[in-house]
């Protein structure tokens, strides 16, 4: 008899597995079962994997998704029509371990006020038991994806105005009238293929589905593709709420399909209606009133109005705070600290500049970084109880998050207790020799450290930075990002040899993308402008090169922002050395049809800015930041 075993596990190093890898090999040399014992192990460990392998049983390592992604993938057709309880996502596995069903997320006994004023976007219990304010832009998103033909609502805004909050108003709106709504769980990939298959399924059924995908600049390759194949093909049943902060959301390469059927919605102050509703919260809900600060109670609501409006100028943020604390805010937090034990100051301190760095924190990455022992972590997240948020990403595969209660807590504590640059290199070291590339959250690290700001590019040596961008380089040498980090510093550091040999070796590697086929005309633009001695005529023939780069480039990588934009500087460049506009027009021309085909607004910015410079009127700061 032939069979397959296949035993799903954490570690090698657990007691229990190795009892049952004894027991399975005790069975198996007394039965007349020929077929394989198969461990699929989480935590990668070679060493003893050799040891057990010469013992006839096969290793393997990965996450529990892989599995059954691999399981689905091998699957010989779908799953039944009709199952129990049959959702429209029941039938396609992948989606069932990265989607949160809101239904199921809207119990009340999920319901925790006090972890929602701690910093932490209110859960869909919470806007049930009515412990929230209402967001006018909730009612403008629900009145657009009521439209047949609306696609996206695209949700913008900084961090902590309420975004999160805001689209979760609107989903609990839309699933009262029995619209199927679900979130995507941010820390991994976006399953796009298999949205397409069960927005197909809604269609068939005449039912319809929002999906949010917060963070959505994270997701923005999946995002896209899912994006084109519902527009392509007229469905519209499933409909997607895309939730991301500007500064990482406008410069990337959106798919056109995002605004041709979808808005832009930003989430900024509170508007006069917001702020009364705030104030009816705090006279209505008894759960709300006892977590506000003494002196603001005291004031009378005329006056608590003119403080929101007036002294926090709206800020949803800056309004919290004022509400909820009465001294300064970094103080509160700087006491919090000082109130710790030092091993759990030092944890803090780490969770808060790992954060703040745009570093995935999860409890396994901290146990390799700080050599915390396995059975203190209970412990641990009990003393740092509404400090530190342990959120559990998938048991099976032993990943939990770790946070502090908001973004800007984490700066605050890394502002005093990280603040010195030599300590940020030791940490970014650090993370890159502990980081395992196999697993998704750590790929994510991996590209978030090359943000333009919070991670490596925040070190003010070029050098140290360029060191530690190799250093990610040969821990992931399959990952795009670093990669373009390096180049786009070399060139700012006019070595433009070694930029060349980088985007060499990154083509034989990858072929040519959209950046690096940008930073190709950035660097001829770079040493017409900078290079020395050489002389005018030169530095044009250098210019006209990249002029023509920039058209094949566009002929290949259409309306590329990236490209555009170094177009547009070759032509202010070769308008400064020959009084000849012509390069600059028609890289104008090249830029306004993609601001008409993309709609994207930070286009016509980009548009106003350049024409600005091009008539020698002073502009502040970079045009755009492109990834």
């Amino acid at each position: 008899m032939d069979a397959k075993l296949i035993i799903i596990g954490h570690s090698l190093g657990d007691r229990h597995i190795k009892d049952l890898i004894e027991k399975v090999i005790e069975i198996k040399s007394q039965s007349e079962i020929n077929g394989d014992v198969i461990l699929f192990l989480f935590q990668q460990d070679n060493d003893r994997a050799a040891l057990i392998e010469r013992r006839g049983i096969k290793i393997c390592f990965g996450g529990i998704d892989e599995f059954f992604a691999g399981l689905a993938q091998k699957a010989a057709g779908n799953a039944p029509s009709k199952l129990p309880g049959d959702t429209p996502i029941d039938r396609y596995p992948r989606l069932s371990a990265v989607t949160t069903d809101v239904a199921h997320s809207s119990e009340s006994r999920q319901s925790d006020v006090k972890a929602m004023f701690a910093g932490w976007p209110a859960s869909h219990a919470d806007i049930l038991a009515g412990h929230t304010f209402a967001r006018t832009s909730a009612d403008e998103i629900v009145t657009f994806l009521k439209r047949e033909d609306s696609l996206a609502a695209i949700v913008l805004g900084a961090s902590g105005v309420g975004k999160s909050t805001a689209c979760r108003q609107a989903l609990q709106q839309i699933r009262s009238e029995g619209v199927y709504c679900w979130e995507h769980k941010s820390d991994f990939t976006l399953p796009s293929q298999d949205w397409f298959s069960a927005a197909k399924n809604l269609k068939d059924k005449s039912q319809f589905g929002i999906l949010m995908i917060d963070d959505a600049h994270a997701h923005l390759f999946e995002l896209n593709s899912l994006a084109d194949q519902l527009n392509s093909s007229g469905i519209f049943n499933l409909k997607l709420i895309v939730v991301s902060t500007r500064h990482q959301w406008n410069p990337r390469m959106k798919s056109p399909a995002l605004y041709k059927a979808g808005q832009e919605f930003l989430i900024a102050r509170l508007n006069q209606t917001e702020i009364e509703a705030l104030l009816n919260l705090i006279d209505a809900n008894r759960s709300v009133r006892d977590l506000i600060e003494q002196n603001f109670s005291g004031f009378s609501r005329q006056q608590r109005r003119r403080r929101l409006i007036d002294r926090c100028e709206s800020d949803m943020f800056v309004c919290l705070k004022n509400i909820f604390a009465s001294e300064s805010f970094d103080d509160i937090i700087l006491r919090e600290y000082a109130d710790l034990d030092q091993n759990l100051r030092d944890v803090y301190r780490y969770v808060a500049a790992m954060e703040n760095a745009g570093i995935r924190v999860h409890r396994q990455l901290l146990v390799r970084i700080l050599g915390i022992p396995l059975r203190t972590i209970s412990a641990l997240l009990d003393n740092l109880t509404d400090i530190i948020h342990e959120t559990e990403l998938n048991r099976k595969e032993g990943i939990y998050a770790w946070d502090t209660r908001h973004a800007a807590i984490a700066a605050i504590v890394t502002k005093y207790k990280f603040s010195d640059e030599d300590q940020m290199i030791n940490l970014f070291e650090n993370v890159i020799e502990n980081i395992n590339p196999t697993y998704e959250i750590e790929i994510r690290t991996i590209r978030e450290l090359c943000n333009a700001t919070s991670g490596i590019p925040r070190i003010s040596d070029k050098n140290t930075q360029n060191k530690l961008l190799r250093q990610l380089m040969s821990s992931a040498p399959a990952e795009r990002v670093p990669r373009h980090r390096l180049v786009r510093n070399l060139i700012e550091q006019g070595s433009y040899e070694k930029a060349e040999i980088e985007i060499r070796i990154f083509e034989k590697d990858f072929g040519i993308d959209g950046p690096t086929f940008r930073y190709k005309v950035a660097l001829l633009n770079s040493r017409a402008s900078e290079s020395p001695g050489i002389m005018t005529e030169d530095r044009i023939k250098i210019l006209e090169s990249a002029r023509s780069l920039a058209v094949s480039g566009l002929s290949k990588f259409r309306n590329n922002k990236g490209i555009l934009h170094e177009y547009a500087e070759c032509g202010i460049l070769y308008y400064k050395f020959t009084k000849d506009p012509s390069f600059f027009d028609d890289a104008l021309k090249a830029l306004k049809r993609a601001e008409v085909e993309l709609g994207e607004p930070d286009i016509s910015r980009l548009i106003a800015r350049l024409e600005k410079r091009m008539q020698g009127a002073p502009v502040e700061g970079p045009d755009f930041e492109v990834v």
